[in-house]
């Protein structure tokens, strides 16, 4: 929404000269410094949300409940990093306007509409998948009866929504953008004139947005969020009592929950400058950014909201130990090797088989033997059984 709105930041009116405030050039320093910490975030976007995804599909232990929708918020974060941050990076370098249009004619018009139409699909998709996550664990902790209603074919539709829901809030961006050329030179701008009013229709359409992707998800979310505590804490005392099993759920669905609540706060950090601006930009300077505004401040707020992509991944791997163990076993080549270790260690079983087989028929076991091997198969079983109730705990 941010490029929507910033677009026509520099139109003809605000390129006109302003006597009591000057024009704000950006010097080589300051270029430079935006282009090494838009480098910095693309870099961490890309690598962590790529692993993000690797891990979820290749853990095929982990493909289950909240974990397909982080996947979602994986793809969606990877999708800043391949289309939005290139952009800056490229406008940075260039030392362009952002609503500057370096290409002409059709291929301009095309890539003006297509460009903003994916520039701004990607937030909506991380809200509305925020939302999905805080319903997955409304119901597995208010209704955990229920949450195996919930199968993998219902979380795919879902997560498609997200997509097509966000692709149709913006399908708008396919006729309001156009080429306009001023001074021999081509901006890509929003402008919803000859078919409506201008300037009114684009104030009830970032209206309508606002009210469909912020006000709404976010109340939904503080609502939930505020139920699912106070379920928990009802519970707490009961759980006091309860055997292991429910203490294990109890505990994985506190961690969830502060996983949950951490990704919400943070993007509610990230994206909030940026949606005040734009409310600022629209409703009180209509449209027309005042020179004596503080110049830095469009970029420090458009960078906090790509630098969301970035952080994600570190509360992912942060909350969640199978992330990390799983990390860990890829880079280690873990999944490479598995495969031979059982082959090897199916081997050696038959081996060992063998030769106690062969032995048995020499020997005629006594009492002591038989004692030891109760005992390792008893320890076999202790160890199995705990190792699987750690796992409980750990799993989404």
């Amino acid at each position: 929404m941010f490029d929507n709105s910033n677009a026509s930041n520099q139109t003809v009116d605000s390129m006109a000269g302003d006597d009591e405030c000057p024009a704000h050039f950006a010097t080589t320093a300051e270029r430079v410094g935006k282009l090494i910490a838009y480098i910095i975030i693309f870099v961490i976007s890309l690598t962590g949300n790529t692993l993000i995804i690797y891990v979820v599909r290749k853990s095929k232990y982990i493909q289950r409940n909240v974990n397909y929708l982080i996947l979602n918020m994986a793809i969606s974060d990877l999708f800043t990093a391949v289309f939005v941050i290139p952009t800056k990076i490229v406008q940075i370098i260039l030392d362009v306007n952002e609503s500057r249009w370096l290409i002409t004619g059709l291929g301009g018009e095309i890539t003006c509409k297509l460009h903003h139409f994916l520039l701004d699909i990607t937030p909506p998709v991380s809200t509305l998948t925020l939302v999905l996550i805080a319903l997955e664990r409304f119901v597995a902790v208010v209704f955990p009866l229920r949450a195996k209603r919930i199968t993998s074919r219902l979380r795919v539709a879902l997560i498609l929504s997200t997509w097509i829901i966000s692709a149709a809030l913006h399908g708008p961006y396919f006729y309001i953008f156009k080429i306009d050329e001023y001074d021999s030179e081509s901006y890509c701008i929003p402008n919803w004139e000859p078919a409506f009013e201008e300037p009114a229709t684009g104030k009830f359409y970032a209206t309508f947005l606002c009210v469909a992707l912020i006000i709404i998800p976010f109340t939904l979310l503080a609502v939930i969020y505020t139920i699912i505590v106070l379920t928990l804490v009802k519970q707490r005392n009961a759980l006091r009592e309860a055997v292991r099993g429910g203490v294990l759920r109890d505990k994985m669905n506190r961690n969830v929950l502060k996983m949950a609540v951490t990704i919400v706060v943070l993007f509610a950090i990230c994206w909030g400058p940026v949606n005040i601006y734009i409310f600022i930009f629209i409703f009180v300077w209509n449209w027309d950014v005042p020179r004596c505004v503080l110049p830095a401040f469009p970029f420090i707020a458009e960078f906090f909201a790509h630098t969301n992509s970035a952080i994600n991944p570190f509360v992912y791997f942060g909350f969640v130990e199978n992330y990390r163990r799983s990390l860990r076993n890829a880079i280690n080549g873990s999944f490479l090797q598995t495969s031979v270790r059982e082959a090897e260690n199916r081997l050696n079983f038959r081996r060992d088989t063998f030769e106690l087989t062969t032995i048995g028929r020499q020997r005629a076991p006594t009492l002591e033997t038989k004692a030891d091997g109760i005992l390792m198969i008893s320890s076999k079983r202790l160890n199995i059984r705990c190792e699987s109730e750690g796992t409980i705990v750990e799993t989404l």
